[in-house]
């Protein structure tokens, strides 16, 4: 389970844009329950439009705290350091099979796209195969997203690489 949300947002001079979600509980008066049919299309002012309505998710104000005062204590270079780490592993071996992998100049150290042959592969069956190891990227065209989390270990790193060169490598000339 992966739990993504925007814990704070300050929006400044864009909290007039146009919403993610036009939620009934971010219109103007919607706090006035007895006259919520009379439906509102205007906001609440400020970015209260952004909130998409999640504003009664107070159960995950504990984890959210945790969560951040966990960063605190990890550091946020130390979290970048070791997952930027993780993905210069990976990003060697990927290289060795053919596949293609931006420089890191050109990328951030947290995540890689990493660029695959189609008429060698297609991305379901590196899907498809990798799922049969416990291992979970995403694809987006002919890249597969690879985010290692700070929960990964180098077991992990060498199931993930030796999946991909198990099914790249006899294709690569």
């Amino acid at each position: 389970l992966v739990l993504c949300f925007t814990f704070v947002l300050f929006c400044g001079k864009h909290q007039n844009d146009e919403p993610l979600e036009y939620n009934w509980i971010t219109r103007n008066k919607s706090r006035d329950f007895a006259n919520l049919a009379k439906y509102q299309t205007e906001f609440q002012p400020g970015a209260i439009r952004f909130d998409v309505g999640q504003r009664s998710q107070l159960h995950l104000m504990p984890m959210a705290t945790a969560a951040l005062q966990q960063i605190l204590d990890w550091k946020v270079e130390s979290i970048y350091q070791t997952l930027s780490a993780w993905n210069t592993e990976i990003t060697k071996e990927m290289v060795k099979i053919g596949c293609d992998v931006a420089p890191p100049r050109n990328r951030g150290g947290h995540m890689l796209g990493i660029r695959f042959d189609e008429t060698i592969i297609k991305g379901e069956k590196i899907i498809e195969t990798l799922k049969t190891k416990n291992v979970y990227v995403s694809i987006r065209g002919n890249s597969i997203r690879v985010s290692p989390h700070l929960h990964v270990n180098e077991n992990d790193i060498n199931i993930f690489i030796k999946a991909m060169t198990d099914l790249l490598k006899p294709n690569f000339k």
